[in-house]
């Protein structure tokens, strides 16, 4: 039918075509028509049907060409050209209708039944040791493994059988691996001759001709690709690349044109795939060859047609170089910042040089980083040491960014921080007892702030999510990894978040509870509450508790003994506070109130960042604390033990609980207010004298020590850590900015306008 014909026709148009686009490649061509011949036997095409496709394919062949195009000439290339095809197409068609390929697997099937691994590699071994030592030099390796390398070979073999496919795409794969290790064409005879010789020793008289017949047609098949593979990849600067030889390298690179020399050492071509010499040296640990390579091609050349410079090279090849290198050989940063700045030998007046950066890679094209924690600089911040980032190269980066749009947005995020924090003030410094008209304004004034920054951090949040601009934590109790926005990862956000929401969380309850009124309600309860010396104290307590206000001091409410004077301190001639135990829920508020500011003022820390200096001296600090946090810790249980054991003897000044107890041991590690101990006992004493033995002898010059040992190791890093806290800072702003901003400022550098 016309289905069927238009199948056959499209099967034996693929078949032509192919052949003849591979008509100078023979091995290429070979591998076609395995897997053309294995495809269509499936289908039901068998070696009987050859001579009938060939004839019927030259008769269409003379009917289109016609007159003076088929001529005799014509006619002999075709049957050159069928013969060759078909002869080869014969073979596989026949190989399986007659099951001989099965024939490997069954064998092979034997040979796995009847040995072990490691019996299997020490067999095969022997053999290949008589047939080629050389080869058993190259890998060493315990028997075991020869056995693993037997069965891989094998496995792979059965592969071409069932699927050639698939076995000539890994075989790309394999080709590769096997010219890294070194293995050239002519070790592949010799590796059948072993192969086979092994499979006759394990099966003896099953070992038969069906069987050795099976077993080489599968093997040629295999080995001769594998051969042409070897040879295409094979040459001066791949047998340098895998002995790791710097000199045979420059010697292989030296013949190239200098057009052409950077295109050598980033890019090669083996079997239709291009592969990187660079990186081949860099993921098998041949760091010197890596450093020739990038040395190389960052050196300046030029002849009479012009100047050779290989970044573009090396960048459009090694999208993402920066992040291989960290993770490969970071000490090669060095090498290649070295090579993206060239300066002039003459000094200019006040002994100044010039200075031209590369940096355009380095900076990071927005379009191709749409994430800017993906960019070369994100790699750097992980992945680089501090020296990496004293480097000019990286401080130029830094710099542009900084003062493009860094240090602009940071300030308008600390103004707008520093604002809360002046309506804090403001509003608990002019009205502490907050009963004022003002303060209650201030405060809802606060509220909204602090709602309106949480809503805009949670947008930020939500489109973090949305672009998947995260950071996976790994999480070992659960066993997984967990997806976090960036804006929730940094300990500054954190802070001003715990900050919001504390303030939201003071005013939005004392709000729901009807504090703020309009037109000074809380300054109207407080007269009215003056006034009202007919209702009980009960009634009272009640009111103020509600209003959260303070009590004047001058009411008659004194006069005619509604309330004790004894319950309530005078704060000055004009106010009474309620104390705690009156008003729980005010004492609540105010604790809230006290985190809050803390928080808020803690957040300015962040300002330092602006000032390398001040950067610089945080930085230390916090690196001092978190190395002397163990021994902060050992002290705090040291301190809390000796505390529970004095408290429980109850011996002044240690009878007045557990916390006081602490507080008085703190009090003399620290040397302040120290009290007496008159009256305490033997074993009060004993207690205490340990106490001071280890703590405030031992551990506290511990802390000198490692106080000492810490500064001398953070003072050489201040500067780089500054700087890369500031790197950090600009790539977070940059994921805020629209795409269309970040691509206007890096056009604004004009990277690719020739200096």
């Amino acid at each position: 039918d016309d289905t069927g014909a238009r199948i056959l026709g499209d099967a034996v148009w693929e078949l032509v075509t192919t052949c003849c686009e591979n008509m100078y490649e023979p091995e290429a061509q070979m591998e076609f028509i395995f897997v053309f011949a294995s495809r269509e036997y499936r289908k039901g095409f068998r070696s009987t049907h050859l001579k009938a496709v060939g004839k019927a394919m030259e008769a269409v062949f003379q009917l289109i060409l016609q007159g003076d195009e088929w001529i005799d000439k014509t006619v002999q290339a075709w049957h050159w050209f069928w013969k060759n095809l078909s002869t080869t197409m014969m073979q596989e068609l026949e190989a399986l209708e007659t099951g001989l390929c099965d024939e490997v697997l069954q064998k092979w099937d034997m040979v796995k039944a009847r040995t072990d691994m490691e019996s299997l590699g020490q067999i095969f071994w022997v053999h290949l040791n008589d047939e080629a030592p050389e080869q058993t030099k190259i890998f060493m390796r315990p028997l075991k493994m020869w056995g693993l390398l037997l069965h891989h070979i094998v496995d792979m073999l059965i592969i071409s059988i069932k699927d050639p496919e698939r076995f000539f795409a890994e075989l790309f794969q394999l080709t590769i691996r096997h010219i890294r290790y070194g293995v050239r064409p002519e070790y592949l005879t010799p590796f059948g001759a072993a192969l086979f010789s092994t499979m006759e020793e394990l099966l003896g008289e099953e070992w038969t001709e069906r069987a050795q017949k099976a077993w080489k047609l599968v093997w040629k098949r295999a080995s001769d690709s594998i051969a042409r593979g070897l040879n295409v990849g094979s040459n001066a600067l791949t047998y340098a690349l895998v002995a790791g030889d710097v000199d045979a390298l420059e010697q292989s690179v030296s013949v190239a044109p200098r057009w052409k020399r950077a295109r050598t050492l980033c890019r090669m071509e083996i079997e239709g795939a291009d592969l990187s010499p660079l990186y081949w040296a860099l993921h098998d640990g041949k760091f010197a060859l890596t450093e020739f390579m990038l040395c190389d091609l960052l050196t300046i050349r030029g002849d009479l047609h012009g100047y050779y410079y290989g970044r573009q090279e090396l960048f459009e090849h090694h999208k993402d170089l920066i992040l291989e290198i960290g993770k490969e050989e970071p000490a090669l940063f060095k090498v290649l910042l070295d090579g993206l700045m060239w300066h002039s030998k003459h000094k200019l007046p006040g002994g100044q040089v010039r200075v031209n950066y590369y940096i355009k890679d380095i900076y990071g094209v927005p379009t191709e980083y749409i994430d800017p924690w993906r960019s070369p600089l994100a790699h750097l911040i992980s992945l680089a040491d501090n020296d990496t980032f004293k480097h000019p190269v990286v401080t130029k980066v830094i710099e542009l960014k900084w003062r493009s749009f860094g240090l602009k947005m940071f300030l308008l995020k600390e103004l707008w921080f520093i604002i809360h924090l002046i309506l804090f003030m403001v509003a608990h410094l002019g009205d502490p007892d907050g009963c004022s008209e003002e303060a209650g304004q201030m405060k809802i004034v606060l509220t909204l702030f602090a709602a309106l920054t949480l809503a805009m951090g949670l947008v930020m949040v939500g489109s973090q999510i949305y672009s998947r601009k995260v950071i996976s934590i790994s999480v070992p109790i659960l066993g997984t990894s967990i997806h976090v926005p960036r804006a929730l990862c940094s300990v500054w956000s954190q802070i001003r978040n715990i900050s919001m929401i504390l303030l939201l969380v003071v005013y939005g309850t004392t709000s729901a509870r009807g504090v703020w009124h309009q037109n000074g309600a809380c300054s109207q309860k407080c007269a009215e509450i003056s006034e009202l010396s007919t209702l009980d104290s009960i009634q009272i307590v009640s009111l103020v508790n509600s209003t959260g206000c303070l009590l004047p001091a001058n009411t008659s409410l004194w006069d005619t003994g509604t309330f004790s004077t004894t319950s309530f301190s005078f704060l000055n001639d004009s106010y009474v506070e309620i104390p705690p135990d009156v008003r729980p829920s005010q004492l609540t508020s105010r604790r809230l109130q006290a985190l809050a500011a803390l928080s808020m003022w803690v957040q300015l820390l962040q300002s330092s960042i602006i000032s390398k200096a001040m950067a610089a001296f945080t930085y230390s600090v916090s690196t001092m604390l978190v190395d002397i946090s163990h021994s902060l810790v050992l002290i705090l249980v040291l301190t809390f033990a000796f505390g529970s054991a004095l408290s429980i003897l109850e011996e002044e000044p240690f009878n007045t609980g557990f916390d006081n107890s602490i507080v008085t041991l703190i009090q003399e590690v620290l040397g302040v207010s120290q009290p007496t101990y008159d009256n305490i006992s033997s074993t009060t004493r004993c207690f205490l004298l340990l106490f001071i033995m280890f703590v405030t002898i031992v551990m506290l010059n511990v802390l000198i020590a490692q106080l000492t040992i810490t500064y001398e190791r953070v003072i050489s890093n201040m500067e780089a850590h500054a700087l890369k806290h500031r790197a950090s800072l600009c790539l977070d702003m940059e994921s805020f900015l629209p795409m269309s901003w970040r691509q206007r400022i890096f056009e604004r550098f004009r990277f690719d306008e020739p200096l």
